[in-house]
């Protein structure tokens, strides 16, 4: 949940993670990665210029716990894509 339940729109109400037990987030430029461990998958979600997440993708994976960074900051400016490892249980 990313804020008070009575809070209008969708940051009261939460939002599901397309998994189960979500251990890590990562957010990377209008990207959100969850870690869902014991769903043994990795969600990827779609930031709006609001912020709300809408999942754009799932991707298997067995028990994913931690998302690790492997590029820095100033080369992520300039790639077209972005490398991250998944650490699992």
């Amino acid at each position: 949940r990313l804020d008070e339940p009575d809070v209008p729109g969708w940051r009261g109400r939460g939002i599901d993670c397309a998994g189960s037990r979500p251990r890590h987030l990562l957010a990377i430029g209008n990207l959100l990665l969850a870690a869902n461990e014991a769903s043994n998958n990795v969600a990827i979600f779609r930031l709006s210029a609001d912020g709300e997440p809408n999942l754009a993708a799932t991707l298997p994976s067995g028990a994913p716990t931690v998302f690790v960074r492997l590029l820095s900051n100033a080369y992520e400016k300039t790639a077209s894509s972005i490398v991250i490892s998944v650490f699992s249980a």
